[in-house]
């Protein structure tokens, strides 16, 4: 394993200061450990807090921040303060049967060229009852990609018997 890698494991576990990254690997030259240090602050990796180094959280893909509510993780900000406004809602009485992440299958698998493909799958981050009785799946979304554009449609087409809301 590289003295780069060892590093990086390091700092994961525990912010260190240049000095106590030193100590832990007495072997390494100061020059080589500056550009081990400077080499992960150019990529992103090394967050520099008040003379300390730690690992900086991956972003994700979508530049969202993920958050942890009632013990439950969500993808988003938007996402868990939505969970916690349908909760209250539950609590109150005005929908009922809140489930997360429901999964729905919008095409069948197939058989093509001897080969099994399986089903397609869309995942809603929300499904309950309202209060007058209707089946109701939300989506909370930041961007709309083309992908997700599809697999509305084809769930829309498949489950009419819900009303969807995006939010």
């Amino acid at each position: 394993m590289s003295t780069r890698t060892d590093i990086i494991k390091l700092l994961k576990e525990t912010p260190c200061s240049r000095k106590e990254i030193q100590e832990k690997f007495p072997k390494i030259k100061s020059g080589e450990m500056d550009y081990i240090i400077n080499s992960l602050i150019m990529s992103s990796t090394l967050l520099v807090q008040a003379n300390r180094f730690s690992i900086a959280p991956k972003k994700s893909k979508m530049g969202n921040i993920r958050v942890e509510i009632d013990g439950i993780k969500f993808d988003s900000k938007k996402e868990g303060s939505r969970y916690s406004v349908l909760k209250m809602l539950e609590r109150t009485g005005k929908i009922k049967d809140l489930k997360r992440q429901e999964r729905f299958i919008v095409i069948d698998p197939i058989v093509w060229n001897g080969k099994k493909l399986p089903a397609i799958k869309y995942v809603v981050d929300f499904t309950y009852i309202d209060q007058d009785g209707i089946l109701t799946a939300e989506d909370v979304k930041g961007r709309v990609l083309p992908v997700y554009r599809l697999k509305r449609q084809l769930f829309l087409q498949r489950y009419p018997e819900y009303r969807f809301i995006e939010t």
